[in-house]
């Protein structure tokens, strides 16, 4: 009788999971988009008429990998993440403040991110920054700077509305 149960239960997340599975097919139809972006030029205005779903962002380059040759099996690296810098003006991410909002791409551990899609009305403006440095455990020690150098990419889909 209990593998019963554990066969009717698994059958039933299988099917409660399965919508999950496709998630990508969740997407409005639209035009899809991939935006190559700097620093200076990481601000973005959504089109009147228009709605953006944002459903990746990433970056060119993950993280500088150093192997420490005195304790073997261990690594440091400097992380690459890119925040949301502000939303129409509002300012969620301030780096010489230590002021630091939505992460949107974190190179390596890129599970720990904003999730998405970020929908995006008509008219709303959006600005990242790219940063790298050390990450600290505390927010005082972390070494996070921007980095002009590296470029990153914006993937949407662009719905009419």
């Amino acid at each position: 009788m209990k593998t019963h149960k554990i066969i009717f239960a698994t059958a039933l997340m299988c099917m409660l999971s399965f919508p999950f599975l496709n998630a990508q097919s969740n997407y409005p139809k639209g035009k899809a988009k991939l935006i190559e972006f700097f620093n200076p030029a990481a601000k973005f205005t959504v089109p009147a008429g228009k709605t953006w779903y944002v459903v990746n962002i990433f970056s060119d380059c993950a993280t500088d990998i150093i192997v420490n040759k005195n304790d073997p099996g261990t690594y440091n690296y400097n992380e690459v993440r890119i925040f949301i810098k502000s939303i129409n003006g509002a300012v969620l991410t301030d780096i010489d403040k230590k002021k630091y909002g939505p992460v949107v791409f974190r190179g390596p551990n890129h599970e720990r991110v904003q999730q998405m899609p970020i929908v995006l009305p008509e008219n709303t403006i959006i600005e990242f920054i790219i940063t790298s440095g050390d990450w600290s455990s505390t927010v005082e020690g972390s070494k996070l700077v921007r980095n002009d150098n590296l470029k990153a990419y914006l993937n949407v889909i662009e719905t009419d509305n």
